[in-house]
Formats: C-alpha cells, structure tokens, sequence
C-alpha cells in the first residue's frame, strides 16, 4: 500500500485524539482481548462519571428553577438532557462500531493507492489551512468557557455547584466540536478526491476528442473501470462515516435548536451585557458548526452528482463513438452509488436541512412566546 496523504493522516490524528479523550475505543481490529476489555472499561468508568455529573447537574439546577418560568424550565432540562444523550451516543455507538474506524483508514488507502499513479497530491496549504481551523476552533471555545466560568465564579459564592451545573454543557460542547471537525475534515478527503474523478473523466472525454492513444491516456489519468472503482470505494467510505456519526450529526441538529432557544429564553431575562455577550457567543458558535456540517455533507453530495452530469452532458460530443456506450453503462452503474448523508436515518442531511431548522426554531420561539403571554 501507498504512504497516505496529509488530509487522511490529519483524520488519523483525529482518531488518537479521540482515543487519548475516551471518545473513542482504544482497541482496534487487530487488539488483543485484554486491550479490548481495558478500553471497554476505560469507556464504561468515563460514562459512569458522565452519569454522576449529569444527576448532580440536573438537582442543581433545582434552585434556579424556582426563579424561572416554566418555558424556561422545560426548554433547559431538554438542552440538559439532549447534551446527556449526545454524548452516551458518542461513546456508546463508537464501542459498538469500532472496527469502522479502520476501514475509513483502510478504505481511505486504497483509494489513495489507485489515485496515486494518476497523480492525485494534497496541496500542502490545504492542510495548513486544515491545522489552521482546528486550533482555531478551540482555541475560540476554550476562551469563551474560561471567560464564562471566571465571571460565574467572581460571581457566585458557590463555586463547585457553579461548576457543576455548567460542566455537562462543557463537555457536550467539545464532544460536539470533536464531532464537527472530524466529520467535515472526512467530507473534504471524499469531496476532494469526487473532484478529481471528475477531472479524470472530462480527460477522458476530452482525449478522445483529440484522438489520443489509449497507451498515452492510462499513462496520464485513470481509466472508466479504475474511476468506477474508486466511486465505489468513495461510497463504501460515506456508508461508514454514516455508521459512525449519523446520530451524532442528528444530535449536533437537535442540539443547535435546542440551545438557540435557550439561548433566546436567558436574553429574553434580565441580564448584565457581560453575559449576553457570552450567550451570543455560543449562539454563534452553534449556527457556523451546523452550517459547516451540513455544507460540508452537501458538497460531497454536489460533487458526485456532477461527475454523472458529465456524463449525461457529453453524449451529444461523443454520439456514436464508443466511448459513448462506456460512459452511459459507467453512469448507469454509478448511479446507485450516489453518496447521502443520513442524520440517524431521520434526515437527508443536504442545504435543505438548514430552511427546516430554521422553521423549526422559529416556530417553537413562537409557541414559547405565546405560552408565556397565557400564563
């Protein structure tokens, strides 16, 4: 197998990362049994913490529900409880779908190996831009967490009960960035390499026209059954990142609808500007991280769909050649492929999806709102 490029060795860095952080299993494929047991345990003492922070969060919170309206109530203990499930979903859905992780690894390599000899390279300043993001993103959450526990605690006498109302939020908060990254950063290695088969096969087109020899053709780019190949591969590679992360992407959904509105109820309340600022911040941060998700997951979709448009298109240029009977049967058969990102099996996660969240919040603002004016 060929060495891999620097985006598939950035998504592996990912994977460490979530391994050192217990988001993901510690074992592989090929773990013994004891590294197994080691890591299930190592998962199952972390959920258990999680179960503890989550119960202590939520009595709490008790005393600052007595001064809240009763929209206010419901709408926070749902936020409280979908960052529970959010993250039980991570850790729970990775123990039992491990062995996903080194297929995308796996399958990631072959792609790479049959790409290689058309000469497919990841440009460097896309990676730096890659390393970019992630430290800016973090480095943007981590700021404004510190900021908000620094004011809650020059604020409030008791701190450990501070903190652990807010913790689950915390948490949730960077499994959700840890979520967000990695999906988008996978999306870019599967839309990259769907752009390059589109090159490949308008060079096909297009050296036919030219009356190119088919020895100087497989010389310089792929050939119809090699790019068959890796479109098939390309599919078998966003069938498992759906495997891994269509729940979590349908909880990253829930979970920006749900903080808005909570987001929405704290503004609504009297409140310093120092901690609407706050409360702004992540209201933000929750609309650029659904809308980097699902464009990352529509361009994939985009770019697959245009590799069979130019098919369809360069019919009337290829009309009675036989590379026109190739190219219709090559079409024919890829269309099954079509890639589509399932959020849980509830939603086609595509630009779509971003008109109906946007209802949704609104609508349920308006429901709040009419509640309260009743009550």
């Amino acid at each position: 197998m060929s060495e891999l490029n620097a985006d598939v060795k950035f998504v592996r860095f990912f994977f460490k990362l979530g391994r050192v952080v217990g988001i993901i299993p510690l074992y592989t494929n090929k773990s013994s049994i004891k590294k197994k047991l080691i890591s299930i345990l190592y998962l199952s003492v972390l959920t258990l913490i999680l179960c503890s922070v989550f119960i202590l969060s939520v009595w709490d919170r008790q005393v600052i529900y007595k001064t809240m309206k009763l929209t206010n109530e419901v709408v926070d203990f749902l936020v409280i409880l979908t960052n529970f499930v959010f993250i039980l979903t991570i850790r729970i859905g990775n123990i039992l779908h491990c062995r996903y992780f080194s297929d995308i690894t796996e399958t990631c390599e072959q792609i790479d190996c049959c790409l290689k000899n058309a000469g497919y390279r990841v440009c460097k300043r896309h990676i730096i831009i890659l390393y970019l993001e992630f430290a800016g993103f973090h480095s943007l959450y981590f700021g404004i967490h510190l900021y908000e526990f620094y004011y809650r605690l020059m604020n409030h006498q008791d701190s450990f009960l501070i903190w652990m109302m807010y913790l689950p939020s915390f948490m949730k908060l960077y499994h959700q960035l840890y979520v967000i990254n990695l999906v988008t950063k996978m999306n870019y290695i599967v839309n990259a390499r769907y752009k390059f088969l589109k090159q490949c096969l308008e060079n096909i087109i297009r050296r036919d026209k030219l009356n190119v020899g088919s020895l100087e053709l497989d010389k310089k780019t792929l050939n119809l059954d090699q790019i068959y190949y890796v479109f098939k591969l390309l599919f078998q590679l966003v069938s498992y990142i759906n495997i891994l992360f269509g729940w979590q992407i349908f909880f990253v959904l829930c979970c920006t609808v749900l903080e808005i509105l909570n987001i929405i109820n704290f503004i609504k309340q009297d409140q310093m500007w120092s901690v609407l600022a706050v409360d702004l911040a992540y209201g933000a941060i929750y609309i650029i991280s659904t809308i980097a998700i699902v464009k990352s997951c529509d361009d994939v979709q985009t770019s697959a769909e245009q590799i069979l448009m130019c098919c369809y298109t360069s019919q009337e240029t290829l009309k009675g050649t036989q590379l026109e009977n190739e190219i219709l049967r090559f079409a024919k058969l890829s269309r099954p492929l079509l890639p589509q990102y399932s959020a849980g099996g509830f939603i086609i996660v595509n630009q779509k999806v971003l008109s109906s969240l946007f209802s949704a919040t609104l609508t349920y603002l308006i429901v709040i709102i009419q509640f309260d004016l009743t009550t």
